[in-house]
């Protein structure tokens, strides 16, 4: 038996059950949506979503708040379907309810005849999970609900994350295994794309999402599994339920599935599968990119006593050659300089700024890396030339490939090559196209044949990244030049896909009475001909191409075009899509940032693009501004440079070794030179060798040199397989101290509060947090802001309790938890510069009581905060401040807290449920909470004003209310408008008459 977490039911509110409005606005929002307007109209409610991200709007209308609220997000969710690409059943069974349950109940508990069906979406929920693990962090846990509802694993899922219990995994066909295998794709590809929860309703959404990726066959099986034993569960609730191995034909019949299939559908391949990471995302405040205007302040290496010790650029002769000329006259700053294009300055014949001059070259960096692994860079850049001039006109991968495979064509054709030469499965396609056609009379030859090809090429690319990712794992710490080329890999996944048609097409299995006879997914039958069965061959295959490389052999050096990986070419796609959004991220760090990539790289990451990271990212913006980039590209080279192994590569500790390599950087004397081109330069002395500077100019984002006129073959010999653990030359090891402390502290402080697959990203501070004191002086108060989601969710809650008279609150933006607090030190300028070093950042707290502090009626009430964390930081930078003669006040101990407000005392039973992470360690310029009339406290006494008695308020139509006798304004305007404070504040044609 399988579980899922229970969850709301979106849809009950349309069957007379009350879902709670709050809950709806929750899945609204976690779609990346805001709620509008909800207001009374002639007959009922209209209620408005927006999308923020691209302006979208929607509007429904319903008999109460809860109706209309819940048709937008039914909307929202059709719209999320559209998004997707994905074909979701437009049938569901949510209207057949006791029909479906009794279906159930009659069924047999187990008809050996289904079996194989089981056996069949087993198999292809392990295929998807295979494609969805490139695509999301799975973690196999035993906690049997990882999450507290359906709200907090689609946000998991969107942050390219996921949660899968292993806890009652029981099940009367599946393995433990195949069952964790079918929950990750279910709740993936189901729940999470239909944005659905886990009830009657949820349940049919979330089948109406999987269905069509399924064979005939799997379906029936994915209808009892879920619909079904939903359907019995929910009808009779308490009542045991067995879990089934039969079909509910009945219900589920073949007309059903005919309705929702069409005419010869056999699912979608499992290499297709896309997890809804890209969901549009409600952006509440900007992120920071941990590493930006970070400095690591150390001064080159003094060489002293020591022999080998000094800095490279001045004690060792610039050994990496930025400034220093070769034998032919060329620095390694003279290489990185031929990449600069000048993009960003490109005009049109009136002046204005040609945008479409612009995006080609934002889309082309990122082609260049995109379409750079496992080749060479002669190969890389004739790929990139290739595409140079398509990939920002169009975001079809489909296109790219042709493109490719045009040019593919053309190669080998000129020098003799047979053009399906790397097509080791040429004849296998041609008789899969013969059998389909058997199978389907109405298809001509070439409808079969376009089919035939059309599976076979997402066969290849699927063989292509199983054979890569093997490879990789295998090759790790093999040397780049000794590593399979990607071209050795096509012919290896080329035999697979042979293998696989032929067995498609001689299967050993009966189809008469076997189940589960999928075409698509009965790889790995033997290829035995059944009695009878003739093999179909083709009658136009070229006999010279059969077999002419093999998986020993590299076609390159035979002269043939080199692969591509498919996976690739949608990442491309991806980046084509959002050229415009990438466009502006760039021009805004060109103006506003130096330049220097850290505000470009934060935003395209907080895209979630397909197959882009940070190493992604940062070597697009050296393409961009090679001279100017201070993001490092922290590939298996410079991870060996810096000491470390492919493996331990993840998305928090790249920035780590960002920030030790610009140390070592500071440390060797170079830190006039940009990091993005100083890598560059540690680039040609690792794999080239001194005083090899390799031309990259094929490479620039606009007019790139013709590949042809490059010397790819003009290299010196670089030592081939040492590690620069053992082998690193005396300058570099030099560097060593500078290198460890810079990782210590990252680890003591981002490393505490991230896990590994985050990005340590920071918000943007969007105010200062306020200090204790009562007049400005020298206090010196740092603190970690409070996000502006939780600032809202603490205002909305003050305003529900009953606070004692004369409470004084707190204005929302200002927030804060501090970490430090001095009578002095603010007029310091070195004590800026530490505080600056010491970053913290996304240190989480979560809320344990409501407190009061203090004496009288000028009691601090503060929410009491848990964070093993933000006690452990802040008691070390507490020491640190002892050390520079601060005086440090630390109380009894330090208690993380959110002062919310001054007065008698606490409301009977005050409590809050927060749960978040911190901003970075904020810094305040002294001044007073507040001064002698009060009038700072305008921003609180709007909120505060909220809880008291309502006054008459009118409508935008004209027409007047009067507060019910008790009824606070919140209340009275919860009634009309179900919003936020600060929504219901900013409500046009609203006039309150405050009481203060």
């Amino acid at each position: 038996m399988w579980t899922e977490n229970t969850g709301f039911d979106v849809t009950a509110t349309f069957m007379g059950v009350t879902t709670p409005i709050d809950s709806l606005y929750g899945a609204i929002h976690s779609r990346g949506w805001e709620v509008t307007k909800v207001k009374p109209t002639s007959g009922g409610y209209e209620a408005e979503a927006k999308n923020p991200v691209n302006g979208q709007k929607v509007k429904k209308v319903g008999a109460t708040p809860e109706t209309a609220v819940a048709a937008v997000l039914m909307a929202v969710t059709r719209l999320d379907f559209i998004r997707t690409r994905q074909s979701a059943w437009s049938k569901t069974w949510t209207d057949q309810l006791a029909e479906v349950a009794q279906a159930y109940a009659k069924a047999p508990i187990y008809d050996p005849k289904a079996v194989s069906a089981w056996q069949e979406l087993a198999h292809d929920s392990k295929r998807r999970v295979e494609t969805l693990a490139d695509q999301l962090q799975i973690e196999i846990v035993d906690n049997p609900t990882p999450y507290d509802g359906p709200d907090d694993l689609f946000k998991d899922i969107k942050k390219g994350h996921l949660f899968v219990s292993r806890s009652n995994a029981i099940h009367p066909v599946w393995s433990p295994e195949q069952v964790v295998d079918f929950r990750i794709v279910h709740q993936v590809l189901g729940h999470a794309a239909a944005g659905s929860d886990f009830g009657w309703h949820g349940e049919n959404q979330a089948c109406a999402q999987h269905l069509p990726l399924l064979s005939p066959t799997a379906q029936k099986a994915l209808f009892t599994e879920c619909i079904g034993r939903t359907a019995f569960v929910t009808y009779q609730p308490g009542v045991p339920s067995d879990q089934k191995i039969a079909f509910l034909d009945d219900v589920f019949s073949e007309e059903a599935q005919a309705e929702g299939n069409g005419p010869g559908h056999d699912g979608v391949h499992p290499s297709q599968a896309l997890a809804p990471v890209e969901l549009p995302q409600a952006k509440t405040a900007a992120v920071l990119d941990p590493n930006a205007g970070w400095e690591s302040g150390y001064a080159p290496v003094e060489r002293g006593d020591v022999p080998e010790s000094g800095a490279a650029y001045t004690d060792w002769g610039d050994p990496l050659g930025w400034d220093r000329a070769n034998a032919d006259g060329v620095t390694a700053k003279d290489m990185v300089h031929r990449l600069n294009s000048g993009w960003e300055h490109i005009t049109r014949p009136d002046g204005t700024p040609n945008r479409e001059m612009m995006k080609k070259a934002i889309v082309n960096a990122f082609a260049v890396v995109l379409l750079s692994p496992q080749k060479n860079l002669k190969w890389n850049a004739i790929h990139y030339q290739h595409l140079a001039d398509t990939a920002h006109l169009t975001d079809d991968p489909h296109e790219y490939h042709r493109v490719l495979e045009q040019n593919r064509v053309a190669w080998n054709a000129a020098r003799k090559i047979p053009v399906n030469a790397h097509k080791v499965y040429y004849e296998a396609e041609r008789d899969y196209a013969r059998y389909l056609q058997t199978k389907h009379p109405e298809w001509n030859h070439d409808q079969c044949l376009a089919r035939a090809e059309q599976f076979v090429r997402i066969l290849l690319e699927d063989e292509k990244r199983k054979v890569a990712a093997e490879l990789a794992a295998k090759e790790a710490n093999v040397p780049d030049e000794k590593k399979t080329t990607i071209s050795q890999i096509e012919i290896k996944a080329g035999q697979k896909v042979k293998q696989h048609l032929e067995a498609i097409i001689n299967p050993s299995f009966d189809p008469a009475t076997d189940y589960g006879t999928q075409e698509a997914f009965r790889f790995g039958a033997k290829q035995v001909h059944p009695p009878g069965q003739v093999s179909l061959q083709s009658e136009d295959v070229d006999p010279t191409v059969t077999d002419l490389f093999n998986g020993d052999v590299n076609p390159e050096d035979m002269g043939a075009y080199s692969a591509w990986l498919g996976d690739h070419l949608k990442a491309l796609a991806a980046i084509s899509k959002r050229s415009d959004e990438l466009l502006d991220a760039a021009l805004r760090d060109i103006h506003d940032h130096d330049a220097a990539g850290h505000h470009f790289r934060a935003a395209v990451l907080n895209m979630g693009l397909y197959g882009v990271g940070p190493k992604v990212c940062s070597f697009a913006w050296l393409l961009l501004q090679p001279m100017r980039s201070q993001l490092a590209t922290i590939d298996s080279h410079i991870m060996d440079v810096l000491g470390y192994e492919p493996e331990e590569m993840n998305n928090r500790d790249y920035f780590r070794m960002e920030r030790e390599l610009q140390a070592r950087r500071d440390a060797s004397g170079y830190s006039h030179v940009p990091l993005g081109g100083l890598q560059w330069a540690m680039w040609d002395y690792k794999r080239s060798g001194p005083d090899s500077h390799q031309d990259h100019s094929a490479l620039r984002v606009l007019n790139p040199l013709d590949h042809n006129l490059i010397d790819w073959n003009a290299r010196a010999n670089a030592p081939k397989g040492k590690k620069w653990k053992t082998s690193a030359p005396p300058w570099w090891k030099a560097t060593d101290p500078a290198a460890e402390e810079v990782a210590q502290h990252f680890n003591d402080t981002l490393g505490l509060s991230h896990p590994r697959h985050e990005y340590p990203f920071r918000e943007t501070p969007i105010y200062a947090p306020v200090t204790a004191a009562s007049e400005p002086h020298d206090e010196l108060h740092i603190a970690w802001g409070v996000p502006a989601n939780i600032r809202n969710q603490i205002a909305n809650w003050l305003v529900t309790m009953e606070w004692p008279e004369g409470t004084e609150f707190e204005d929302p933006d200002d927030y804060h938890i501090t970490a430090l607090y001095a009578t002095r030190g603010w007029s310091d300028p070195e004590v800026h510069a530490w505080a600056k070093a010491y970053k913290t950042t996304g240190v989480p707290f979560e809320a344990v009581d409501v407190r009061e502090f203090g004496d009288g009626d000028e009691k601090a009430i503060v929410i009491y905060l848990k964070s093993p964390q933000a006690k452990e930081q802040a008691e070390r930078l507490m020491d640190l401040a002892d050390d520079k003669g601060l005086e440090v006040s630390r109380h009894d101990g330090y208690k993380a807290h959110v002062t919310v407000a001054y007065g008698p005392g606490k409301p009977k039973g005050a409590h809050i449920d927060l749960k978040f992470r911190g901003s970075d360690l904020l810094v305040s310029k002294p001044r007073p909470r507040r001064d002698e009339d009060g009038d700072n406290l305008e921003a609180f006494a709007r909120v505060a004003a909220l809880g008291d008695p309502a006054p008459a308020f009118s409508h935008e139509d004209g027409t007047d209310d009067v507060g019910a006798p008790g009824m606070t304004i919140m209340q009275l305007l919860r009634e009309y408008y179900p919003l936020t404070t600060e929504e219901l504040w900013a409500l046009p044609g609203l006039s309150v008459s405050k009481t203060r």
